[in-house]
């Protein structure tokens, strides 16, 4: 945490959020880089993403700038920019890149993430899925409908 503040303190929020889902992407790509450690890395983003008083810019950049004007279309583009650089390595946690799409108003997205991840739930409980596990997956399935 606090070398993430000290990087945005440094960079920008935007261009440290920027760079960091840069080296996760470029992590990933390598094939010996273990998945599990770059969904914990994106988890931890994104809890000081939603909860970081020093990310509030990052958060108005990436729900699309809340001004009005000519430079509308222009703010709108940046945080799609954004939301997209974010999102890739977001991917990597399926959580995470569900409170991001929330976050961005991205609702669809969000929508088909939850579809998604009660798909894969449902085919674990048949497979053996505990019963705790089974419960939220039964809830997770009650909130798409």
């Amino acid at each position: 945490q606090l070398c993430v503040a000290m990087l945005c303190r440094s960079l920008g929020a935007v261009e440290a959020y920027q760079t960091l889902s840069e080296l996760v992407i470029a992590e990933s790509g390598r094939p010996e880089a273990p998945l599990v450690p770059l969904a914990q890395l994106v988890e931890k983003l994104n809890i000081l993403l939603l909860m970081a008083s020093e990310l509030h810019v990052l958060r108005q950049q990436l729900q699309g700038g809340g001004s009005k004007g000519d430079d509308d279309k222009n703010k709108k583009q940046a945080s799609r920019d954004l939301f997209n650089a974010l999102y890739r390595a977001w991917s990597f946690n399926a959580v995470a890149s569900l409170s991001l799409c929330w976050l961005c108003q991205a609702y669809d997205l969000g929508l088909e993430i939850v579809r998604q991840i009660t798909n894969l739930m449902q085919r674990r409980i048949g497979e053996g899925m505990s019963e705790g596990n089974a419960l939220l997956a039964e809830r997770l399935a009650n909130l798409v409908h």
